[in-house]
């Protein structure tokens, strides 16, 4: 067996036989998995601002949600590539407010000698929850509900 860069390697025995199976070719999957970094680089900077705007609470909780309904709604758009390059989009312009609102919380309500601790444990937090994210991933593709690889985006 071959490794292909994005591990796009055939292994029949992980392969769900109810969910949908695309035929994506490599510049396909890039353009798909790309698609969130157009919308996260564009807003990053004005996600900042738009926090000081309009608050940076108002603005985290809109991006969670938003980015909440994108991802329960990515499997129906899966089959669709152009619903679903525009849903991974606006999912990255969505998210790009969360960080900095995020940071906007910490400095408004964090007394400074408490901020790095409360931003080193945020920071922690979000890497140990990819790694918690990543096992659970790997489980709901093969043995979860709404046919494998779909209920992925329903828990997350």
């Amino acid at each position: 067996m071959e490794n292909i860069g994005n591990n796009s390697n055939r292994i029949l025995e992980f392969q769900s036989t109810t969910a949908p199976r695309f035929d994506w070719n490599q510049k396909t999957q890039g353009i798909i998995l790309g698609a969130f970094f157009y919308g996260y680089f564009a807003l990053q900077i004005v996600g900042g601002r738009l926090a000081e705007l309009f608050g940076p609470r108002i603005l985290c909780s809109l991006g969670l949600f938003i980015s909440g309904i994108i991802n329960i709604l990515t499997p129906l758009l899966s089959n669709h590539y152009g619903l679903l390059i525009t849903s991974r989009v606006i999912l990255g312009a969505f998210q790009a407010s969360v960080f900095p609102s995020c940071y906007a919380l910490t400095a408004r309500w964090i007394p400074d000698h408490e901020r790095s601790t409360i931003n080193s444990m945020a920071y922690i937090g979000g890497n140990f929850g990819s790694i918690i994210a990543s096992i659970l991933a790997g489980y709901l593709s093969r043995h979860g509900f709404a046919g494998g690889w779909p209920s992925v985006f329903y828990v997350s």
